[in-house]
């Protein structure tokens, strides 16, 4: 079994705090194939969409996370379909023993147990790092959960205005999950499809609306049957 560097900095990564419970996964089965493959410097001799079927996901729901990937800058995916995950390198090094860096650690600790807890002292070299604030744009803090319903929702327009609706519907809005959940339905929906997507309503006017309660249908009229028949 390999081992993989998994930085704990990751809780605080703007980059990590955009992905959505699923996209996070997904990310996860990125590092260990890469860990697994020993790719060079994060390139994988695979096309994603490959690796949608070894991850026995779904591919549009899979692509879709790469997709994010790309967006935020954790991947680079070149005309062949291959991924390359960025700075693969600077945080995994192939010289790396594990062995070595396992004992070393646990003669530290051992050298820990046994000795004196020494007095708390106030010195000058004592700096507590600030904690990373949340992603910031134009003076606002997105939110985790509503970081995860944007990278949902397919239509990024109105973004300050759909925050602010997000938090008047704080305490009245469904869990983040149904959210989500609806979003994907819809999204197979006839009305979102057609027309390059231009029925799809802003994503401030679909909180507002209350529009996760929408029932859809993924059934043509028979006009529209016909018309794609032909």
């Amino acid at each position: 079994m390999k081992w993989f560097r998994f930085w704990n900095d990751t809780i605080n990564d703007v980059k990590i705090l955009q992905l959505s419970d699923y996209e996070y996964r997904i990310w996860t089965y990125l590092l260990s194939y890469a860990s697994e493959t020993d790719c060079v410097s994060g390139e994988f001799q695979i096309t994603f969409k490959l690796l949608s079927l070894h991850f026995h996901q779904r591919f549009n729901l899979f692509s879709r996370a790469i997709e994010t990937f790309q967006n935020v800058g954790l991947i680079t995916v070149d005309d062949n379909g291959y991924i390359t995950i960025t700075n693969w390198n600077k945080r995994q090094f192939r010289s790396d023993n594990t062995y070595e860096r396992v004992k070393k650690f646990r003669q530290v600790t051992a050298k820990r147990n046994v000795s004196v807890t020494a007095p708390d002292t106030d010195t000058e070299t004592d700096t507590d790092k600030p904690p990373i604030s949340p992603v910031k744009k134009r003076g606002n803090v997105y939110a985790g959960d509503f970081l995860s319903f944007w990278s949902e929702y397919p239509k990024k327009v109105g973004k300050d205005a759909a925050w602010r609706r997000w938090k008047s519907l704080n305490g009245t809005r469904p869990a983040l999950a149904v959210l989500v959940s609806a979003i994907r339905k819809q999204s197979q929906s006839t009305q979102w499809q057609k027309d390059a997507g231009q029925y799809i309503p802003n994503p401030a006017t679909w909180l507002h609306e209350g529009r996760w309660a929408d029932e859809t249908s993924n059934q043509f009229s028979e006009l529209e049957r016909w018309a794609r028949d032909e």
